[in-house]
């Protein structure tokens, strides 16, 4: 199994969602991402896993408003997040949501989608160099 958040290519950051949460697990996954962004160093994240997970609503409840919270932590510390997604009808898909999300600038750091972890990379890279 993945883990939830991986640094070990720091600044490149690996978040993998489970399709599930269990209630007893909202509170450490929620430890995971603040441990994060209290590096107060700039990253970029690479996610893999569900969109969000299924069946978690304590978790859902959490993150949603630790999002909510941190806008202006996140916009500082994540240079941006891409979404590695090899299958091309469901790619498409995230790619309409990323076009979206970035315009509405409501977001508070960049989103891509990539055919493929290296494709990921290359773009990680960049936004790496550009926030330098």
């Amino acid at each position: 199994m993945d883990p939830f958040i991986d640094t070990a290519s720091w600044p490149v950051v690996r978040l993998h969602m489970p399709d599930h949460v269990p209630d007893a697990s909202s509170e450490i996954l929620l430890n995971d991402l603040k441990a994060l962004y209290a590096k107060q160093d700039r990253f970029v994240l690479i996610m893999t896993g569900a969109e969000l997970p299924q069946n978690s609503p304590r978790f859902m409840a959490d993150y949603l408003a630790w999002s909510r919270e941190t806008v202006a932590l996140q916009s500082r510390f994540c240079a941006g997040a891409v979404r590695v997604e090899p299958g091309p009808e469901r790619r498409r898909t995230y790619e309409k949501q990323a076009s979206a999300l970035n315009q509405s600038g409501k977001s508070p750091y960049p989103y891509s989608v990539a055919a493929s972890l290296e494709a990921a990379l290359l773009t990680a890279a960049e936004w790496l160099k550009i926030n330098a």
